[in-house]
């Protein structure tokens, strides 16, 4: 047995600590923080990797990748360029974001003002 405060009630109560181990639910399988490494996407993966095989569907896509290296070598060297770098961090999307955001209110900004000025002169 183990006392327990409850500060929010100012009371004492006394908890078998056995109790709340054993109520103590296992979350969802879906729903679990796996951390570093998600098992689960693993597992997605590598099934969908052998199913990939064993349909016989990697000659075909092998065809496709070649003859669309062929046609369209610069994009293929682009997108190869951008697949060696890796994923931008979200940090630095975000960034670029709030920055053409800003860049495209004082473009705005810019344009009503100058709208503003020639109605002035006009008079009107």
């Amino acid at each position: 047995m183990s006392k327990h405060h409850d500060r929010r009630k100012g009371t004492h109560t006394t908890k078998d600590v056995r109790d709340v181990e054993t109520s103590k639910a296992k979350p969802e399988p879906l729903l679990q923080n796996e951390g570093e490494g998600s098992r689960t996407a693993a597992r997605a993966y590598n099934d969908d990797l052998r199913s990939f095989i064993d349909e016989k569907r990697v000659e075909p896509a092998a065809k496709e990748a070649k003859d669309f290296v062929e046609q369209h070598p610069t994009e293929a060297k682009a997108a190869e360029v951008r697949a060696e770098a890796g994923p931008t961090p979200i940090k630095h999307r975000l960034s670029e974001l709030a920055s053409e955001g800003r860049a495209m209110f004082q473009r705005a900004q810019e344009r009503v003002r100058g709208m503003i000025r020639r109605r002035l002169h006009r008079g009107g």
